[in-house]
């Protein structure tokens, strides 16, 4: 939920055109991932990635990193890969992959949505924004501690 959320932070420094690429580029992440982890293959590392990512995606949102696109676009697509393939890789087998992919999909499409949400509403107010993304860098730190 941090990584999403400091996503949809961070995205609104991109401005409002560029966010819709940056909520495609997550689908297209999620959606790769998901397929990797419903045929089983493994990434050792991929619940340290997801954790890493919110650090990562919080510290660029509090240090108010000026982000260009398709670096952006990238950069949280890799991301989004490893969260579509950990949550498709925990999905019970009494489920319908699609029907579960489809959901969390569409919930971390909330979340960022939410996050920048957020961000837009405080705009006037970038210690507040900066502070959100460091809270989610901490969520994220923590769940990797957590991890191992």
């Amino acid at each position: 939920m941090a990584a999403m959320l400091a996503a949809g932070l961070w995205a609104t420094r991109l401005g409002t055109r560029s966010m819709l690429t940056l909520l495609c580029a997550t689908v297209v992440g999620i959606t790769a991932g998901a397929a990797l982890g419903a045929q089983h293959e493994t990434f050792t590392l991929a619940e340290q990635i997801t954790a890493a990512s919110a650090v990562v995606l919080g510290f660029l949102v509090m240090v108010a990193s000026t982000p260009r696109v398709p670096a952006t676009a990238s950069l949280v697509a890799l991301f989004c890969l490893f969260h579509g393939y950990v949550h498709a890789a925990e999905t019970p087998d009494q489920y319908w992959q699609s029907a579960f992919t489809g959901g969390f999909v569409l919930s971390m499409l909330t979340l960022q949505v939410l996050g920048a949400a957020i961000a837009l509403l405080l705009s006037r107010r970038t210690m507040i924004v900066r502070n959100a993304g460091a809270c989610c860098a901490v969520a994220g730190l923590i769940a990797l501690l957590l991890t191992n």
